[in-house]
């Protein structure tokens, strides 16, 4: 159970703690298969039984809502029968692709993300949130982003991004290893964009730092 995990997930703290952000709300979810609590439940499990919200579209990232598909393979999904949910791909075969459709937002009251990244700036998962937030913004649909620990810690190693070389495994200026949760990256990606979006990040509890994974008490669920 949650009290005896001594880090609890965002996810967690949004589903038991503040439940009143989505319940009764209905909710696009970003998520993949390390989108679980403390208790292994899918985010989309404890977003319809514990907080009481209607996940009425799951948007899956590189690799697909179950994880299954090779990096870099464009992914054309519409439903996941294992989350009962339809989905959307925000990694199909184009470059449009990778950005969340308008359309898509058609009935959602507020869109919650939920991704276990790694700490190193080439992963997509991190891009994937980014690149959704002005779909969000020009809807006036809410975001909420329920942080994780980065696995790599705090360290900082490797050079930043050159001018003429970003893209969606380069989309921030940040350090090769930059030593920040996905949350921290959205709120720096928010700050640039400008978008008149709101951003709510909800952060981790107990978490320090510091702490290497094995500290945190947490599962490791491989996020590809």
């Amino acid at each position: 159970g949650v009290d005896t995990v001594s880090v609890q997930a965002g996810i967690d703290r949004l589903c038991r703690d503040q439940a009143s952000l989505v319940r009764g709300q209905r909710v696009g979810l970003i998520a993949h298969p390390a989108s679980v609590g403390s208790d292994l439940s899918h985010a989309i499990e404890l977003l319809r039984h514990v907080a009481g919200a209607t996940v009425v579209r799951v948007f899956a990232p590189e690799h697909g809502s179950g994880g299954g598909h090779q990096d870099m393979a464009g992914v054309d999904e519409t439903y996941d029968p294992l989350l009962d949910a339809p989905v959307v791909s925000l990694y199909g075969n184009d470059e449009a692709s990778l950005s969340l459709p308008a359309a898509a937002l058609d009935g959602i009251d507020v869109v919650v993300a939920d991704l276990m990244d790694v700490g190193a700036r080439y992963y997509t998962f991190y891009a994937t949130i980014v690149r959704a937030m002005p779909a969000c913004a020009a809807a006036g649909v809410p975001l909420i982003v329920c942080d994780r620990p980065n696995p790599l810690g705090s360290a900082v190693e490797g050079g930043a991004v050159r001018e003429g070389f970003f893209s969606f495994v380069s989309e921030l200026n940040v350090a090769q290893r930059h030593g920040m949760t996905v949350g921290e990256l959205c709120r720096l990606a928010h700050a640039q964009q400008q978008h008149d979006l709101q951003l709510d990040v909800v952060p981790c509890r107990n978490w320090q730092r510091t702490q290497g994974w094995d500290e945190t008490g947490l599962a490791w669920i491989p996020p590809s």
